[in-house]
């Protein structure tokens, strides 16, 4: 259709548009495709566009121009600085069947996207959420020019401009590994020295709170699965009994480990530490302060002593009251850990159901790491 000038608004002037067309590589080309494109006159791109909006080819699959202003006009990638890629990951399977899982809809697409759903990450620059990719595109010489240095803040444009060519138009795909995600989690850290907007900032409501019904980030600690909550220095508030307002600045990441319920009938909680590397499990099994009966679980996570992560803890109270509600703290490897979560009662003090001789089995049981 393209190449007869089908396009043409007026039917006089099709062979003019065929003549311009004649090159045209076809859709199932795209890195082609979006080269030529950017050769035509904006009257065939926007020609182009409305023949791909008619009702016939949106049933042939190509996406409805609406629907694609509103994918990327969406709140939340609006004002996005360049260079940044994130939102949703999934894990595609390449015998999908129509019987498989579905993982999530999109508004660009009429059929939801298959596979298995993994997690949120927020928008971060490109270089660091495809590390992988990153490094193999630096790393080569064969494509790029002598002293062409390739990178997103190359002083050279050709530089820049072949990082983002390699990105969009090679179709790069990077696998999902702890790599992948401490990556991520530095990019965040350097995106706030900068002043770049790593989303979750805003508060949710009381309500929110209450329902959980909130955006969430979602990460992996060494095979955990994540909900992120709060960020580290961001103030978490709240309101207490007899109506007590509180709010405190946290100094670590707050949130709960997914798939788990704890003694208050929520997610077990998680305070997480800067050293994502270290194995070791702080448990505090935490008791109101004021009747001192047991409460709830804190586990705290990228920490490598025990004062450490008991000054973490106690930093995450506004009223001082820390210590008083840290009546024991469990120290254990990660792999004892996950067993815990998984076959122990993560509703009583953690302290009265590990003995040592549980210790032990933990310890001995192939399912603990």
């Amino acid at each position: 259709m393209l190449k007869a000038g089908m396009h043409a608004p007026d039917k006089n002037d099709r062979p003019k548009f065929a003549e311009t067309m004649k090159g045209w590589p076809g859709f199932l080309k795209p890195k082609e495709a979006s080269e030529f494109a950017k050769t035509l006159p904006g009257i065939h791109r926007k020609a182009v566009v409305e023949r791909m909006d008619l009702a016939g080819m949106v049933k042939k699959g190509f996406p409805n121009v609406g629907i694609t202003r509103a994918a990327i006009t969406d709140p939340d990638v609006l004002k996005a600085p360049g260079n940044m890629m994130g939102h949703r990951i999934v894990e595609f399977h390449p015998n999908q069947g129509p019987a498989e899982e579905k993982a999530f809809k999109h508004l660009t697409y009429q059929e939801a996207s298959p596979g298995k759903y993994l997690g949120d990450v927020p928008l971060v620059q490109r270089q660091y959420a495809m590390p992988d990719v990153m490094e193999q595109m630096t790393s080569r010489k064969d494509w790029a020019k002598p002293g062409l240095i390739v990178h997103p803040y190359s002083d050279q444009p050709s530089g820049r401009n072949t990082v983002r060519k390699m990105f969009e138009e090679q179709k790069q795909t990077q696998p999902v590994n702890q790599r992948m995600l401490d990556s991520i989690m530095t990019g965040m850290e350097r995106q706030k020295d900068y002043g770049f907007k790593a989303g979750g900032a805003v508060q949710p409501t009381d309500a929110q709170k209450e329902a959980g019904n909130y955006r969430k980030e979602h990460i992996s600690f060494q095979g955990l699965p994540i909900s992120i909550e709060t960020r580290r220095g961001q103030t978490r508030s709240g309101t207490g009994p007899g109506g007590h307002k509180w709010s405190v600045k946290l100094p670590y990441d707050y949130g709960y480990i997914k798939r788990t319920e704890g003694a208050d009938g929520d997610h077990v909680d998680v305070c997480i530490g800067p050293d994502h590397q270290s194995d070791r499990v702080f448990v505090v099994d935490q008791h109101d302060h004021r009747s001192g009966k047991f409460d709830e679980h804190k586990v705290m996570l990228g920490y490598r002593t025990k004062s450490e992560a008991e000054h973490a803890y106690m930093g995450g109270f506004s009223d001082g009251k820390g210590r008083d509600r840290m009546k024991k703290v469990v120290e254990m490897p990660m792999g004892q850990f996950k067993h815990w979560l998984k076959h122990g009662n993560t509703t009583k003090p953690i302290s009265r159901a590990l003995s040592m001789t549980s210790l032990y089995s933990l310890g001995h049981d192939r399912d603990a790491g």
